[in-house]
């Protein structure tokens, strides 16, 4: 009778144990799951701070499904429409980045925009997840307003992108509708950036100013000089008066009007005084010109094709080069190595001008401006390092002029400025291969031709040295070395090359020809590198 209850004790003693085990192995699992998460949780509030925004709670990873709601309470009726939003727009959200991740592969536009759609999709998740857990609507309202801010001002950008493909621009319309009905839900109006705005706005001011000083000292004795200070006084006032209210807690619509007010004055002024022939006039232009683009895009408003101003840019690089051609001493251009070829680059820089002119006259379509624009830096740099080794301030001023120029051109096409370091590291790799290639090339070309051993020694050291220089470049790009070293390594390069070149067109030995196709195609690599670092 006594095994029994002595059974039972036993039994329940395992069972406890076996539960204290089970226990301690959960709590191990559920210790392991709460760091990861924390982990998560810290990358992504990382990108949301890197933004000005507030630390937020992060759930599953962007693009992942969100779990179900906890039952906290009866949410308000604002909150069910606004879970129902929000959910729409991480997802759309996901679709958009991943479109734009793909296309970035081939479209180099679109790179410089992946970092702004990753932390919008980021910021939407947040939101999304705090609203899951959250009743009332009225805690997410300060979240939703920082998400309208920053969609309103990813939304202009993206859509001004050059050649971005339709299903990209049909998944921002459906963002833009989910965002619409989260706004219309919450009652929330658009939320402006101040700072930003009064900023550009007192730039606008002073470079305004500026323009008007310009033109009372350039136009003077002009027969119209006299309209041109009445017409420029009012477009000065109405920048004034755009930068008070700019700086007031005026609504979002009494700011776009009084910048509209600016734009109408300011339009026909700008076509007029790019018929004036003045350097400081046209650098108030370029400058206004930044201001406007700036602001258009704090305003959510679209970009404005200035016609009269792109073609004067244009007009004036052929002008630009003609004075280079002019200037140049005589002793100097007989000196340069590659004299022959001057005409004919020259040449070519004046006709893709004149047919980036006809594309603007004749056309609306950014698409087919850009690729007309694509080719005008390449033909730049082909021209511009015959004269590489000249030492003349009067040519390093045209020069200078040009390129500035080059540059303006990519504001109001919505070219997106700055290093391309993934198109950087992909032909610094085809520069590599090609000397590679070409060190094998040399190597083999004279073997076993006597004659010209002494050649052959001095050509495989300057190969060797273009494959030392070409990987010394690669190793940079890819190492994102700064654009600053970039452009140090790809002048050594060129220098090699040259040198290279110049032995091979002097040598009397046969069959040389294949040679100089791998130099050619080496130096189209070079000059797309050089032009990435305008």
């Amino acid at each position: 009778m006594m095994r029994y209850p002595a059974l039972k004790r036993l039994i329940c003693g395992v069972l406890f144990l076996w539960c204290g085990l089970l226990s301690l192995t959960s709590e191990a699992q559920d210790k392991d799951r709460e760091r990861r998460r924390q982990v998560t949780n810290g990358i992504l509030n990382l990108l949301i701070e890197s933004q000005g925004g507030p630390p937020q709670s992060f759930g599953p990873r962007p693009g992942q499904p969100l779990p179900p709601p906890r039952p906290t309470g009866e949410a308000t009726r604002e909150m069910l429409r606004a879970r129902e939003s929000l959910e729409q727009m991480r997802a759309e959200a996901s679709v958009l980045n991943t479109a734009l991740q793909k296309e970035a592969t081939t479209n180099p536009h679109v790179r410089g925009i992946l970092g702004e759609t990753l932390k919008f999709q980021a910021r939407a998740d947040a939101v999304a997840q705090h609203a899951r857990h959250t009743d009332d609507h009225r805690a997410l309202i300060q979240e939703v307003s920082l998400l309208d801010r920053e969609w309103r001002l990813l939304s202009v950008r993206v859509q001004q992108l050059p050649k971005l493909p339709k299903h990209c621009q049909d998944s921002i319309g459906r963002l833009n509708g989910f965002h619409s009905s989260l706004c219309q839900h919450l009652s929330i109006d658009p939320s402006i950036d101040r700072r930003g705005l009064v900023r550009e706005a007192e730039s606008l001011s002073a470079h305004m100013r500026a323009l008007v000083d310009d033109i009372s000292f350039e136009t003077r004795g002009a027969p119209n000089s006299r309209d041109l200070m009445i017409d420029a006084g009012r477009a000065q006032q109405a920048a004034f008066a755009f930068s008070e209210i700019a700086s007031s807690d005026a609504p979002f619509r009494l700011v776009v009007d009084r910048y509209e007010s600016f734009s109408r004055a300011w339009g026909p002024l700008a076509s007029r005084l790019t018929a004036v022939k003045s350097r400081y006039i046209e650098r108030d232009l370029l400058q206004i010109q930044q201001d406007d683009q700036k602001l258009r895009e704090l305003l959510w408003l679209p970009r404005r094709l200035n016609r009269e101003l792109i073609i004067q840019l244009a007009s004036s690089i052929s002008a630009e080069v003609d004075h280079v051609l002019d200037d140049v001493p005589l002793r100097l251009l007989i000196a340069l190595p590659t004299r022959d070829q001057i005409p004919d680059a020259a040449y070519d820089l004046a006709g893709y001008c004149e047919h980036f002119e006809e594309c603007v006259r004749r056309s609306d379509n950014i698409t087919e401006l850009v690729d007309a624009y694509d080719d005008l830096p390449v033909v730049w740099i082909a021209f511009v390092r015959h004269f590489r080794n000249v030492e003349s301030p009067v040519l390093k001023q045209h020069f200078g002029q040009i390129e500035q120029r080059i540059v303006a051109l990519r504001e109001p096409l919505g070219i997106r400025g700055g290093f391309d370091r993934d198109e950087a590291r992909q032909r610094a790799a085809a520069i590599e291969h090609l000397a590679e290639h070409l060190d094998d090339d040399i190597n083999t070309w004279l073997t076993g031709k006597s004659g010209f051993d002494a050649e052959r020694r001095a050509l495989m050291d300057r190969a060797s040295a273009v494959r030392v220089s070409a990987r010394q470049l690669h190793v940079a790009t890819v190492q994102s070395a700064p654009p600053e070293a970039i452009e140090k390594l790809v002048d050594a390069l060129h220098a090699d090359w040259e040198e290279l070149q110049r032995r091979i067109v002097s040598s009397k030995a046969p069959d040389r020809e294949h040679l100089l196709n791998v130099l050619l195609r080496i130096g189209s690599e070079l000059v797309e590198v050089e032009a990435l670092l305008l």
